[in-house]
């Protein structure tokens, strides 16, 4: 199915401290419809979410895999929709177990078998865009009553996952005017970027 012309590639990050295995997965995933993001920890992600959107999170378990395991936890505590991929190389059952618990969506085996890393990449975003098709459309009254009707338009359009160019050219305004009025939409909701934006609102259609 080709793509619309607003209609971006899914971010899937690769959290690892190891260079060599961000370019073994790039290299693996390059022919996938995804945008990879690699980055090295936690506070790399978490500091880039209001330029790059996730469509899912890869975290590397091998060295330390208290600390690993903790990342994956912090990550679905703060973004209870965004799904996590624990990858490694050697797995035993203790370990898969306590990766789930943490909040794993997914445990697999890599590099040894990149098609299992594929195969759980494809279903997580599957189901994601199935989720998230009617999210737009969701928004509450409760949030929209605080925006003007530019900024609820705005709103929706960032939360489809559009960039500041795209909502630039579909509204017919600059860039830095997207962004002026996204700090302002973020302000009056009181959130930090989309992924915040996006868990007000699920949290709200949920009577949370």
């Amino acid at each position: 199915m080709a793509m619309s012309k607003f209609q971006a590639q899914p971010k899937v990050y690769v959290i690892s401290h190891h260079l060599e295995t961000q370019e073994l997965i790039c290299r693996e995933l390059s022919d996938e419809p995804i945008e990879l993001v690699p980055v090295r920890n936690e506070i790399d992600y978490f500091a880039t979410l209001d330029r790059i959107e996730a469509g899912c999170v890869l975290v590397e378990v091998s060295g330390d895999p208290e600390l690993e395991l903790q990342n994956i936890a912090s990550i679905r505590s703060q973004q209870k929709h965004m799904q996590v991929i624990a990858f490694g190389n050697q797995w035993d059952v203790a370990k898969a177990v306590q990766a789930v618990k943490f909040g794993a969506k997914e445990v697999c085996v890599f590099p040894a078998n990149g098609n299992e890393l594929k195969n759980a990449i494809n279903q997580i975003l599957t189901e994601s865009r199935q989720e998230s098709i009617p999210l737009d459309e969701k928004i509450p009254r409760s949030i929209s009553d605080v925006l003007s009707s530019e900024e609820a338009v705005i709103l929706r359009l960032i939360v489809q996952g559009r960039t500041a160019k795209e909502v630039g050219s579909t509204l017919d305004i600059s860039v830095r005017t997207f962004h002026y009025r996204k700090r302002s939409i973020f302000a009056k909701l009181g959130v930090n970027n989309r992924s915040e934006a996006i868990e007000l609102i699920r949290r709200s259609v949920d009577g949370i």
